[in-house]
């Protein structure tokens, strides 16, 4: 039986509602990788997945759900009718557009989480489909996903490499499973959060100056700078 999950919605719109942080948001990306990663092990490939088949409840615990159009890895108990595409266009894999039948494998699973992790990261698609089946097919198979950072320069990056990796249109340019984009993900969170710390101590060190050069102000004649937030310098009597 399906779980009931207590109030859940699609992990983008949860990111989004909540406000997440970035490093909110590589945290549930680390619990979606390691679902999709199980699932692998287990023989089990998705091929459809995308946001509202990633479903996030109260407890912040992200569930893949939807596995209808799942196949075994050693190519049984698919339901693919002949040439027809198994995926949702905007997050299903290059491979999967050229070969339906054969094509996917856990690379192509990659694929999509690469899809989620861009919007999650970005707020919107790598790729910009124009309407219709046969366009938006098209361009998925030749555009290249806008890079992270023309973006949003703020995307460090390593983070950026992480994205561009995972959505290479080249399986064996991509990440070779969920693991590995979850491990170069996790990294990336690691760096992010380091990052965050140093920032939080030079503010301290920053706070520390200055509240010396008050005391210090307060009993001299001279005239003194103080160090902003910023880096910059001001006048302070």
């Amino acid at each position: 039986a399906m779980e009931l999950i207590e109030g859940a919605i699609p992990v983008t719109e949860f990111a989004r509602t909540r406000n997440l942080s970035r490093r909110e948001r590589l945290e549930l990306f680390l619990a979606i990788t390691d679902a999709v990663h199980s699932a692998h092990q287990r023989g089990v490939l998705h091929r459809d997945l995308k946001p509202s088949n990633i479903l996030v409840g109260a407890d912040r615990l992200p569930r893949v759900i939807d596995f209808g159009v799942a196949r075994s890895l050693d190519g049984g108990g698919t339901i693919t009718l002949q040439g027809e595409i198994v995926g949702t266009l905007a997050y299903i894999s290059p491979e999967q557009l050229s070969d339906p039948i054969g094509g996917a494998d856990v690379r192509s699973d990659v694929y999509s989480l690469g899809v989620i992790l861009y919007e999650l990261i970005v707020g919107h698609l790598p790729i910009t489909l124009p309407p219709g089946i046969a366009g938006a097919a098209r361009t998925l198979r030749d555009t290249e996903p806008t890079h992270p950072a023309t973006v949003d320069p703020t995307i460090a990056r390593d983070l950026s490499l992480v994205l561009l990796t995972s959505l290479e249109k080249d399986p064996s340019r991509r990440y070779q499973s969920a693991a590995d984009l979850g491990a170069d993900a996790a990294d990336a969170q690691a760096a992010f959060h380091a990052g965050f710390l140093l920032l939080a101590e030079h503010q301290v060190r920053i706070d520390e100056i200055n509240g010396m050069i008050d005391s210090i102000s307060a009993s001299s004649p001279f005239t003194l700078r103080k160090e902003t937030h910023s880096g910059s310098w001001e006048t302070s009597i």
